[in-house]
């Protein structure tokens, strides 16, 4: 996402939350939920970021993004 790497953490936060929101049966949405987590992490919204990642887990065990989510827990 170009507006992380321009640290324009609002709009990538809603881009995040929109892709997670508008298509939750997409391969798309795991990856947004581990953005966001990432996201917030960055923003030092260290509750935020852990809760979730820890969402993320549960909703998606299976996901290779639940391991790196287990990771940055």
């Amino acid at each position: 996402l170009l507006h992380l790497s321009q640290k324009n953490y609002g709009v990538s936060l809603r881009s995040f939350n929109q892709v997670i929101k508008d298509y939750p049966r997409s391969n798309k949405k795991v990856s947004a939920m581990f953005g966001k987590a990432m996201l917030l992490k960055k923003m030092e919204l260290n509750q935020q970021s852990a809760q979730a990642l820890r969402d993320l887990i549960k909703q998606h065990p299976g996901a290779p993004e639940a391991s790196r989510a287990q990771v940055e827990l």
